[in-house]
């Protein structure tokens, strides 16, 4: 029934209505349907193994039956991967994604697919949304893994106060020939710095090809910036992958700088393996108000157990975890053997993985299983917040810069803060700053609730990522097994944006005042200027001197004040300050 529509006039507009989408249905009915565009193409090659194939067509599709090999409108080949894939329509219906069910394609592989393959059962054909059907249509892709990538660097590119002893390694994304190198003239791993030998650089591919690892014979020298480049243009050998395809020339380059104090490992268990767990969620700071859950993660919420081997101890072989509730799953081996769980908030990864007994179990090579009882509170520190948010949108690059932060109540035991910084303009996110750091060194409490950095740990006008985690301990041990040390924490971090001025603005000109003679016979000053300012004090016995040299410096406090003190006992005099804006 049509409301609100009487007489000729409403019954002429209806029957229009009707007529147009008769004369759809007659336009649909006349066509059969064509693809418009497959991904990846016709006889592409070296594609990725997650490379779903993507079909697109001209027209809305009927959708109501599966595609699939099981029903014969699907034919693919090799033979032992026709049952394990699907395809899916798009909410648009003109979409077909097919994909395995599990996993990648597999590698290598050249994969052949046919739709509506001859014999087809019509009532399983793929046809048009008017029951036209597509004629049979055929294409192909090879999988491979392409060129190869570095995927990492450490050192990370320009990393301050390296250990000397560090090892300059890089990853790379697929096995690679191990060549002897550096290679020719330029080499194919470029190592420069000042002071540096080339005859005592050594290289060392690891078994499976994929990590290089460069040493310096006794340490690399101190206070030196290290430059390294990979496949530098003009380089007759090449870094290449097992398949013989050449690492990118000229495109991976970067720089470390030694530190002054000799060798230091950050890590506090050099070697050592580890087992633990956690529960971590991540939160984003974009201004003073309360951080919220983290927009870059889809699901900012995640549940971890990892187990790593010992350098140079014997290395894990199989590892599970056991849930409260007493189910089980074995953990994948990536290197490490590990498991991870994601959540949009915080209460899903409560509920899925709530407070218990977990049982961790590894084995080593040549050692009994070992059972590893884990108690996990779900006791979680405050979310981490800056508290002079605005301040860190414009840090003076030039001038140490004080970072605050809410208090991490309730925090005790092995409960820990730790402080990164990164500079976001790097695609390598190299850290610029971190605390606690015992290369420097430089200690980082639980109670703490603000952090100095340096002078010039930034550069001016770039912009840098922080991240300040609070983490709560449910587990730390080093003495359960030889090698390994155990850990459960429930994290809490919050990522924000901090940034230099654009241009250095000068500090203000000091003001000096209360002139005075200290019992001690020395002459002292009080002085007011910009905050946490180093100023120059110099000193002359003739006001009109050409040169008034650099006797000290004094710093001013977060108000702008400060006092001092001469060192030496000088004459009657005059004696004649001034104090000079950095």
């Amino acid at each position: 029934m049509v409301h609100g529509l009487s007489g000729k006039c409403g019954a002429f507009r209806w029957a229009a209505l009707m007529l147009s989408g008769l004369a759809a249905a007659t336009f649909l009915s006349a066509q059969a349907p064509q693809i418009a565009s497959v991904t990846p193409a016709n006889e592409a090659t070296d594609v990725p193994g997650e490379t779903p194939l993507v079909i697109v067509f001209d027209q809305v599709m009927d959708t109501l039956f599966p595609v699939l090999t099981g029903v014969g409108n699907l034919a693919l080949q090799p033979p032992g991967i026709a049952a394990q894939v699907q395809g899916t329509w798009g909410d648009d219906r003109r979409t077909l994604t097919i994909a395995p069910f599990f996993g990648p394609w597999p590698i290598n592989q050249t994969i052949a697919w046919t739709l509506n393959p001859s014999g087809v059962n019509a009532l399983f054909a793929i046809k048009s949304a008017a029951s036209v059907p597509l004629a049979s249509v055929s294409g192909s892709f090879s999988t491979g893994v392409g060129a190869p990538a570095m995927g990492s660097v450490t050192p990370a590119n320009n990393a301050q106060a390296v250990p000397t002893n560090t090892a300059l390694t890089f990853r790379f994304t697929q096995p690679m020939k191990k060549i002897t190198l550096p290679g020719g003239n330029p080499p194919a791993v470029s190592i420069t710095g000042p002071g540096l030998d080339p005859a005592m650089l050594t290289y060392g591919w690891s078994s499976d090809g994929r990590s290089l690892v460069c040493e310096y014979l006794g340490g690399f020298p101190r206070s030196t910036r290290v430059t390294w480049a990979l496949n530098p243009a003009g380089a007759p050998i090449q870094l290449e992958s097992e398949t013989g395809k050449p690492l990118a020339s000229a495109t991976y380059s970067g720089a470390f700088t030694t530190g002054s104090t000799g060798n230091c490992d950050r890590d506090p268990l050099p070697g050592w393996g580890s087992y633990g767990m956690t529960r971590r969620g991540n939160y984003l700071q974009e201004s003073a108000a309360e951080p919220v859950p983290d927009v870059e993660f889809d699901e900012p919420f995640f549940f971890g157990a990892v187990i790593d081997s010992p350098d140079f101890g014997p290395p894990v072989t199989a590892a599970s975890l056991e849930f409260p509730d007493g189910s089980r799953t074995n953990l994948t081996a990536f290197g490490s053997f590990a498991y991870f769980a994601s959540f949009e908030t915080e209460a899903e990864m409560l509920q899925e993985y709530p407070a218990g007994t977990y049982t961790e179990r590894f084995t080593q090579t040549g050692l009994p299983e070992r059972v590893v009882p884990i108690q996990a509170h779900i006791d979680f520190p405050p979310i981490p917040r800056i508290t002079n948010f605005a301040e860190a949108q414009a840090v003076r690059p030039e001038q140490a810069f004080t970072l605050q932060w809410v208090a991490f109540t309730g925090a005790s035991g092995n409960d820990f803060i730790s402080m990164f910084i990164y500079d976001e303009e790097d695609v390598l996110r190299p850290v610029v700053f971190q605390a606690p750091d015992p290369c420097v060194p430089l200690e980082l409490e639980p109670t703490a609730t603000s952090i100095v950095l340096p002078p010039n740990t930034f550069q001016t006008g770039r912009s840098y990522v922080g991240e300040l985690l609070f983490g709560k301990s449910f587990l730390y041990s080093t003495n359960t097994f030889p090698m390994m040390y155990g850990y459960g924490f429930n994290f809490r971090a919050v990522r924000f944006p901090m940034k230099a001025e654009g241009g250095v603005s000068p500090a203000d000109p000091a003001v000096l005042s209360n002139g005075r003679v200290q019992d001690t016979g020395r002459f002292a000053f009080d002085l007011e200027g910009t905050p946490a300012t180093a100023y120059k004090i110099q000193r002359v016995d003739r006001l009109d001197a050409v040169n008034w040299p650099e006797i000290s410096t004094v710093t001013t406090d977060a108000t702008g004040a400060a006092a001092f003190e001469d060192g030496q006992i000088l004459g009657p005099g005059p004696w004649f300050y001034r104090a000079v804006a950095p």
